[in-house]
């Protein structure tokens, strides 16, 4: 799916997330990090940013029951869903997708305390992913790159204009409350009544294939206005696969054969297949080696596995 190149805008959001943060914290002592002094001011707030880019309809990770990635991805998130409580605030944010689609993002679920009715719509907005995943309006070109989108997180969390038109935007996947002003300006998740807790951001990404766009020098100088830095740039993660055959004896047969084709008996079938033992062209059948082991000298009336495997190499070379 998308090849090795320098993503900066992962370093771009966490550098100016960091810039934001101390701007709405209002404590940092140790009862505001386990959360048990100030309620629901305290409780953090996780925006996961889901990279719905074409590739995630692809089923080449084989994952179980025959999904392709983004219905695994989603099946996750409602996994992880379900045990939630009110104690968590979590939304999704990804990809604008209306028309050819944008790199910049929309929300589409905001970032709002677990309860009962919003762990229904988060559900219920991951259900419909999962069952139109080649919609059109599900997905965007998988040659987009991360810049605009995670510049899009920062700018939810600031509460300041989308990166991503208006007209980009499908209205029916998108929700409202993440925005002021549908669907131009988001409306922060952050706020006096939650300012305490920490802010987080879960980015996940598809595989790739082939180049991604690079980020713009307008991004880039934007980070470096926050007091952030583009150098050195975070390297997106891009891995290979490869095959290899192993060989395992699974067993051998307790008869012996003319050859491995002739092995075919129902008994044995299976381990004729892998290999089962059987006598080389040439040599005496099975009945006759048999007979000369009966030949063999039996020291107090028995037979030694030497014995047994001396007689069976004579008949058979």
């Amino acid at each position: 799916m998308k090849t090795t190149v320098p993503h900066g805008p992962l370093v771009y959001f966490l550098a100016a997330l960091m810039c934001l943060v101390p701007v709405n914290t209002k404590a940092e002592d140790i009862d505001i990090f386990v959360g048990s002094s100030a309620g629901a001011r305290s409780n953090p707030k996780i925006l996961i940013v889901l990279d719905n880019t074409a590739n995630w309809s692809r089923a080449s990770q084989q994952w179980p029951g025959g999904l392709v990635q983004g219905q695994a991805e989603v099946r996750a998130i409602n996994s992880l869903i379900a045990g939630l409580n009110e104690d968590v605030n979590l939304g999704v944010m990804e990809y604008a997708t209306a028309g050819s689609g944008h790199p910049g993002g929309f929300i589409r679920k905001s970032v709002t305390p677990m309860d009962s009715a919003n762990k229904t719509a988060l559900s219920s907005s991951m259900a419909t992913i999962f069952n139109n995943i080649n919609s059109p309006d599900e997905k965007v070109p998988s040659s987009f790159g991360y810049g605009d989108l995670m510049y899009s997180a920062f700018n939810y969390f600031s509460g300041k204009s989308t990166i991503a038109p208006s007209s980009s935007v499908v209205s029916s996947i998108a929700d409202s409350t993440g925005y002021t002003s549908n669907y131009t300006t988001f409306k922060s998740p952050l706020g006096d009544d939650n300012a305490c807790g920490r802010n987080f951001v879960i980015f996940i990404g598809n595989n790739t294939q082939g180049a991604v766009d690079g980020d713009t020098t307008a991004n880039g100088a934007a980070l470096t206005a926050l007091g952030g830095s583009i150098s050195p740039q975070l390297q997106y993660q891009n891995y290979t696969a490869t095959t290899t055959t192993a060989q395992t004896i699974l067993g051998f047969t307790s008869a012996c054969y003319s050859s491995q084709l002739s092995c075919s008996t129902i008994d044995y079938a299976a381990a004729c297949v892998a290999g089962g033992a059987f006598h080389h062209a040439g040599s005496a059948t099975g009945s006759a080696a048999a007979s000369h082991i009966q030949e063999l000298p039996e020291p107090n009336g028995l037979v030694t596995p030497r014995q047994v495997m001396s007689a069976l190499a004579r008949q058979a070379w």
